[in-house]
Order: C-alpha cells, then structure tokens, then sequence
C-alpha cells in the first residue's frame, strides 16, 4: 500500500497520522524532509501507526533518528496505535523499551504534556486558555495576540482534539468558534475536567477572521482581561 502521511498540531504536540507501507522510497524521504519543520514547530511528536501494514529497516531507522532528533531539541517522541505486526517488529528488535508506545493518540498526547512539566522552562506547556476554531489563520492569529498579552494559550481546530488538550491541560478559558459550539455544544470536552474544574467558555463571533483586525483584537483582549479578572 501506498506510503501517505498527514500532520497536524494539537497544542504545541506535532501529531502525525501515518498510512500504508512505512519503507525506502521517495515518500519516505519526503517525509524526512519534513522533520526540520516539526522539530521548529515543537519538540514533541506523536506518531499515530494505526493504519501501517508494512514498516522496513529503512523505516524503523526513521523513527529511531525523529526519536533521538526530538530529544536533542528538548522534547520526545511517541508513538501510539501499533498494529500487531509492528509492535512485534518492535518487541523483536528490542526497541519497544525505546519509544514511549501508547494505545491511542490521546494516550501519547497527554503522556507528552505530563513529561514535558518537570523538565521544561516554567512557560512551557503553561496554559490559561485554549482556543479552538477550524481556521488555521484565525487560531494562529488568536494565539499570537494572547501569547504577546501575557497568555499561556494552546489551539485546536476540532472539538476531538480540543477534548484532549482541556483534559491534559486544564484551561482557565476556552475561546471557541460560534459555529463549532452551536454544531457540537461546549459540554462534548469542558465537562472532562469535573464540574469544579469547567473553564470559562467565551464564543469567537463568527465575523472574527472578516472583522478590522485592530477592533477584533481589542474586543477579544477585554473580554479575556474581564473573565480572567472574575477569576482571579
């Protein structure tokens, strides 16, 4: 089967989605051609495997080299959903001990904020909020403007994943997209952190990303100074 492969952030964890033949040839090279890009964008990577049907040494030494690479830069990599053929190529090279391996993408996601606490400088993996909307532009612009204010912020641009990071991470806030909150409700991820521990929920107007970009930071930035101030 063809080799493919998909990334995406989930916070500051690269997750890379990973289908068919994991072997020597032009998409595995492809793929390492990337891995300067993701190490800029964060030290952490996770390597969902749920779809390989074939790994090689050529493969295997991939991971090896994103592994140490990955540690070098301060961060690690995980991998999650082996099938069976692949975690047995791993148990017989003796390299399960190696990779943090985990069962599901949220497993190795939570399991890299966990292990990034202790060793990492306090801004680290520090969030008050967490924002979430399906415009990659509209997120990075978010973030940026709460990151220059004084925020710990994280981005999501799906509900799933937005459900693992409040998990892991405990926001303060959640800036959401109307439209993502009128399809899917706040409570599908705010109520996995307990009653006690839901986050205060601001909606992102759906004029957003179209409003003057000076107006919509201003108003966005006093609505988040507000209910920061109400929590004290």
């Amino acid at each position: 089967m063809l080799f493919t492969y998909e990334s995406r952030h989930v916070g500051d964890i690269t997750v890379i989605t990973c289908r068919g033949s994991l072997a020597e040839g032009k998409e595995l090279a492809i793929l390492q051609q990337h891995v300067g890009d993701w190490l800029r964008e964060s030290a952490y990577i996770v390597t969902d495997l749920g779809a390989v049907d074939f790994i090689d040494s050529s493969g295997l030494g991939f991971l090896v080299r994103l592994h140490a690479k990955a540690q070098r830069a301060g961060g690690d990599l995980k991998l999650c959903a082996l099938p069976a053929r692949v975690a047995e190529v791993l148990r017989m090279t003796h390299l399960t001990s190696l990779f943090g391996v985990y069962g599901s993408e949220a497993e190795a996601i939570a399991a890299c904020y966990q292990a990034g606490k202790p060793s990492q400088s306090p801004d680290t993996f520090h969030t008050d909020i967490l924002c979430v909307d399906e415009s990659p532009d509209a997120l990075a612009y978010v973030r940026e403007l709460l990151k220059r204010a004084g925020f710990g912020v994280l981005t999501a641009t799906n509900i799933a994943d937005a459900a693992v990071l409040s998990t892991t991470t405990r926001p303060k806030i959640v800036i959401i997209s109307a439209a993502l909150r009128s399809i899917t409700g706040i409570h599908s991820f705010t109520r996995s952190n307990g009653e006690a521990g839901r986050p205060t929920v601001i909606d992102l107007p759906q004029d957003f990303s179209k409003d003057e970009a000076g107006h919509a930071a201003r108003a966005l930035l006093a609505r988040v100074q507000s209910a920061m101030a109400a929590l004290g």
